[in-house]
């Protein structure tokens, strides 16, 4: 249906489901709990810190 109830409080982007919201919202902060165990770049999100781990393969 494309509706888009869950709003970020912060940048008002929209959301579908509230676990979304709740993802997207870990970019407004300064914690990035997945560091790379190579080079020490550190993620918001597990997936990015996954795609990152690439280069060094």
């Amino acid at each position: 249906t494309g509706e888009r109830p869950f709003a970020c409080s912060i940048c008002d982007k929209r959301f579908s489901r509230p676990d979304s919201l709740q993802t997207h919202l870990k970019t407004h902060s300064n914690v990035r709990p997945y560091a790379c165990f190579s080079c020490g770049k550190a993620y918001f999100h597990s997936r990015s810190l996954r795609k990152h781990a690439k280069v060094h393969q």
